[in-house]
């Protein structure tokens, strides 16, 4: 692998993705770095052929990436798995652990951060709990091995995820207990307002929704989970209706005997990379909460630095790759001078599209916000942080006592200095003090960042190459 390229594209989903394909036909050496073994991302992932499944690449974004990872193939383009960007030694160097590689530094000359999007949750009683996972950890079962995380599950949260995994889940010959989604129906219907841009989704939605009504269920909205119980391992799911405000309505709780839950609640953006070089973010809950501040070149605060995709706010694989091309033109003008009439002409066409898919993001994000409701009823004795186990009760004490921002009630109970680096539970920290209704209204703080910015063993400091 050269380790002179003159660009670095941090992540290989359809951002990434997009971003190649644009500096491959422009001849620019370019290295793409992605945690996982294959390239693709999460929207790209398929079941190796002994699974026996059937390819993803069905839908608009998966054809898109088939022709995107063809892109690959070009001598322009490096490809780097399995590695993951630690931290910057300066605006132009970066470090990154290739695992048997050891931890090298990397010189770039303009940096693309594509690092795509992490699952958010709601904390309730028992979801620490063996048999409760991730709507995005059920996919990635199914998709990445063609393996079902059981024979029968509840899926709930909110917006589209519950319904999305329910359709994965029978399409796999599984059987689907119960659809819960905290959203009203009514909310889910206001996509139709975006036709006919949006009619692929519509389409696909309906279908989702049609396989699940032949298989004799429906979807339960404004129905929460407030509870999931068991002794050693997930027995049985509490549900419960919620009202308008987002409020458990007395007497509507159910239970339901299972020994799988899937839960989902939206995406919060990857951004810890652009804040450890010096990025300007904004807090947009219409964009899944903090984000990368981007212009309309994708360019960031610092000069070097772009990014594109999910780090600038979530709205799916459509935008992202709209944005990565947008970007990838960016970068080679930046390069190679100011853009030719054609060049020209293609990023207006592009940052058109893209604003068609960001008014699909801020409807995407509203559909899975949580009511403030949902973080100020969360009971006393709830896990909130699960690497530290730091209960919601801590948290309220710590508020108690004057700490009202999240690097204090972080230096306060530990939360968020576990293994994740805050990643699971930041977003619901950053929402419990932003609802609490004795402190002030204003814009949520974050964990700090400082490398090495993912888990390093101490052997491969120690033989770093930097």
């Amino acid at each position: 692998m050269s380790t002179e390229s003159r660009v670095i594209i941090v992540g290989a989903g359809p951002a990434g993705l997009a971003a190649a394909e644009v500096l491959a036909e422009k001849g620019i050496k370019t290295l793409l770095l992605d945690e996982n073994r294959q390239p693709g991302g999460q929207l790209l992932r398929f079941a190796p052929p002994a699974a026996g499944r059937e390819s993803l690449y069905r839908n608009s974004v998966g054809r898109k990436g088939r022709s995107l990872l063809a892109c690959l193939q070009s001598s322009t383009i490096d490809v780097l798995t399995s590695a993951q960007v630690i931290g910057f030694e300066a605006p132009d160097r970066l470090w990154v652990d290739a695992g048997t590689g050891g931890v090298r530094e990397l010189r770039f000359e303009a940096l693309l951060l594509a690092t795509g999007a992490r699952e958010k949750f709601l904390s309730f009683p028992g979801w620490t709990l063996p048999g409760v996972i991730s709507s995005g950890g059920a996919q990635l079962l199914i998709k990445g091995s063609g393996v079902l995380p059981a024979p029968e599950m509840v899926i709930g949260g909110c917006g589209v995820l519950p319904l999305a995994l329910a359709g994965e889940v029978l399409k796999n010959k599984g059987r689907v207990q119960a659809v819960l989604d905290e959203s009203a129906l009514a909310d889910s219907l206001g996509l139709l307002r975006l036709l006919p841009r949006q009619l692929p989704r519509v389409l696909q939605g309906g279908l989702g929704l049609g396989r699940l009504l032949l298989a004799g269920r429906r979807v339960r909205h404004r129905t929460r989970i407030v509870q999931a119980r068991g002794d050693k391992r997930l027995e049985e799911v509490v549900t419960a209706g919620i009202d308008a405000r987002g409020r458990v309505v007395p007497g509507t709780e159910r239970e339901i005997e299972t020994g799988s839950l899937a839960m989902g609640y939206g995406f919060a953006p990857n951004i810890e990379l652009a804040r450890e070089v010096g990025c300007d973010l904004l807090f947009t809950p219409d964009k899944g909460g903090w984000a990368v501040r981007v212009d309309e070149c994708q360019q960031s605060s610092q000069a070097l630095v772009f990014a594109a995709g999910e780090p600038t706010g979530v709205a799916g694989g459509n935008k992202a790759a709209l944005e990565g091309a947008i970007a990838g033109l960016s970068i080679v003008s930046r390069l190679k001078g100011r853009p030719g009439r054609q060049e020209r002409r293609n990023l207006e066409v592009l940052q058109a599209g893209l604003q068609k898919e960001l008014r699909f993001g801020a409807f995407l994000n509203r559909l899975t916000r949580i009511p403030e409701a949902g973080y100020r009823v969360i009971p006393p004795e709830t896990v909130v942080c699960r690497c530290e186990q730091v209960r919601q009760a801590e948290i309220l004490k710590a508020i108690g006592r004057g700490l009202n921002t999240v690097p204090g009630v972080k230096k306060a109970t530990r939360c968020g200095m576990g293994i994740c680096q805050g990643r699971t539970c930041g977003p619901i920290l950053t929402e419990i003090l932003r609802v609490h209704p004795d402190l002030p209204d204003a814009e949520p703080a974050l964990f700090s960042v400082r490398p090495p910015l993912k888990p390093v063993s101490v052997g491969d400091l120690a033989e770093a190459d930097v």
